[in-house]
This record gives C-alpha cells, sequence and structure tokens, in this order.
C-alpha cells in the first residue's frame, strides 16, 4: 500500500511540475508556518504556536528535547480557529512571524496563556507577551506533508495543494520560497532553508494521507 502511494504520489509530482501554470491556481499559502508546537505555562495551559521562522522552529524543538523551560511568546492577536481544535480554546494566538523564544523579558510582558486570553484587548494594545512555558509537543510538517489548505493553513490532509506548492517552490524562487515549503534538511524535521529533493519527496511520500 505504502509503495503504492509513493508511486501515484510520483506521478502526481511530474504531472504537477508540467502543469506550474495550472498549479498558480492554488496560490501561495497566506501562513508559511513550518510546523505546530504545544506549550504548557506554570498554570498547565497548553496552546499551540507555529512560527514561520526557521530559527525560532529549531530553538522551539531543542526545548523540546531539554524539558527547559523559557520565555515563548510574541504579537499578540485575536484568533478563532475556524476547525475546533482543543490547542487553541483561548480566543488568541502569537502571530506566526513575530513567535520569540527568549531566555529573559521585561517584567511587563509576562504573564500567562489565561492572563492573556481574559484581557486579550490589553495585549494587543501592549504590543507583545509572553509565558514561562515548556514545550510538550511537537508536531512538525514531516510527519504530515500537510503544509497548506483552501484557507492558506495546514487542513488535516496532504494533496494536490501540498504537493503543488512544494514543487513550485523548488530549489527556491525570487522571492524566496514560503518557509513552509522547507520541511526538511538533512537533520529529519529541522528546515535546511532550502526547498530540495528532500522536501518534495517527503510531503510526495505523504500524498493522500489525512490526520486521524
Amino acid at each position: 500500500m505504502k509503495r503504492n502511494r509513493i508511486a501515484l504520489a510520483g506521478f502526481v509530482l511530474m504531472v504537477v511540475l508540467a502543469a506550474s501554470g495550472w498549479i498558480h491556481f492554488f496560490g501561495a499559502a497566506t501562513e508559511e508556518t513550518i510546523g505546530m508546537v504545544i506549550i504548557e505555562d506554570s498554570n498547565g495551559d497548553r496552546i499551540g504556536v507555529e512560527p514561520t521562522s526557521c530559527e525560532v522552529w529549531s530553538r522551539l524543538v531543542e526545548l523540546y528535547n531539554s524539558t527547559e523551560e523559557m520565555w515563548i511568546g510574541g504579537v499578540v492577536q485575536v484568533f478563532i480557529f475556524i476547525r475546533p481544535d482543543p490547542n487553541y480554546p483561548w480566543g488568541f494566538r502569537f502571530k506566526p512571524e513575530n513567535v520569540t523564544v527568549a531566555e529573559n523579558t521585561a517584567e511587563g510582558l509576562q504573564t500567562t496563556i489565561r492572563g492573556i486570553s481574559e484581557d486579550v484587548d490589553y495585549w494587543i494594545r501592549l504590543g507583545q507577551a509572553y509565558v514561562f512555558a515548556r514545550v510538550v509537543e511537537v508536531h512538525g510538517i514531516e510527519e504530515t506533508g500537510d503544509i497548506t489548505g483552501p484557507e492558506g493553513y495546514p487542513d488535516g490532509k496532504c494533496n494536490m495543494r501540498d504537493v503543488g506548492l512544494v514543487a513550485r517552490n523548488f530549489e527556491g524562487t525570487v522571492p524566496p520560497a514560503p518557509s513552509n515549503c522547507d520541511v526538511t534538511g538533512p537533520t529529519t524535521g529541522v528546515p535546511d532553508g532550502k526547498v530540495d529533493m528532500r522536501d518534495v519527496g517527503l510531503v510526495a511520500g505523504h500524498f493522500g494521507e489525512t490526520d486521524p
């Protein structure tokens, strides 16, 4: 079954590359996130964090492996997840392109997940917020190959949108390829700054899969 799926994905990839004009129909992802980590603060509350920066993603993965706590946060924005998700029950998220990991931060910017949720407007006006937390789960794109969907962010399945997006950005583009196309590198699960056969092969290998 796996071999058949990979063969089918290879055929799909060839079709995609040959029909790059048709692929344009899908458009680029508006949320170029690399993956999602779940962080847990001192109260035991959890929220999903989805950075666009490879450097920040690597730091979050390191925190997961070390179980170390650090200040994680950034710009707060109102966010109601369209699909029900237990990792987004708070009515906000940290803006993906501004997610930051820091050893120290200004005391006035320190809070908790629940603290932000109870007064989102205040934290939006303040500009930034940070919670002292540890990374308890890592959900990288390399696990599913799901990098985009109809609304510009992962939709729980790997299909032509995902294969098409990574194939269209093979070996980089000008301007640079979306960061969510760089899903892996020599170190599995850690983006290496380029979209090459590792990335295309990984996404194509998950073609047809859906989240459980």
